[in-house]
């Protein structure tokens, strides 16, 4: 849970926080620095309940809104990958995603949502660039 005086990690999944009774540490331990995984910090019936609410007030409107159907297993379920490449400051390369709202890449060999083969194709190509002594564009 998000204290009082702290400044929320995602303004979005902040507001979604206040209706939740239980504390509930997320699953990836890169959450608060990826910005990927906005709503992480619920409980996955909690993120389907916020996101049913959400699409209901942005097109409940236009007419009746389906309820939303969650997944038996809510990880490694994106198959769209995109990976940031670039070099630490000893000149390594590295490899995963831009931190939320910045264009600092955040080391990710492992996400959750992503597909698996995904995560070691770009881990392949990040030891790639090593060997070959390819700086990364």
């Amino acid at each position: 849970m998000i204290k009082r005086n702290q400044k929320p990690h995602n303004p979005i999944a902040h507001k979604a926080v206040a209706d939740v009774e239980e504390e509930f540490a997320p699953l990836c331990p890169l959450y608060k620095k990826c910005g990927g995984c906005q709503l992480q910090n619920l409980p996955y019936k909690d993120q389907l309940a916020y996101k049913q609410s959400l699409v209901k007030r942005l097109l409940g409107r236009f007419g009746r809104v389906s309820p939303i159907l969650g997944m038996q297993n809510p990880t490694h379920y994106r198959n769209k990958v995109q990976a940031a490449f670039g070099q630490d400051r000893h000149g390594q390369p590295v490899s995963g995603v831009f931190q939320s709202s910045s264009h600092r890449i955040v080391k990710v060999d492992n996400c959750l949502i992503e597909d698996r083969l995904a995560d070691k194709i770009i881990v392949a190509i990040r030891h790639m660039l090593k060997d070959f002594k390819m700086p990364p564009l």
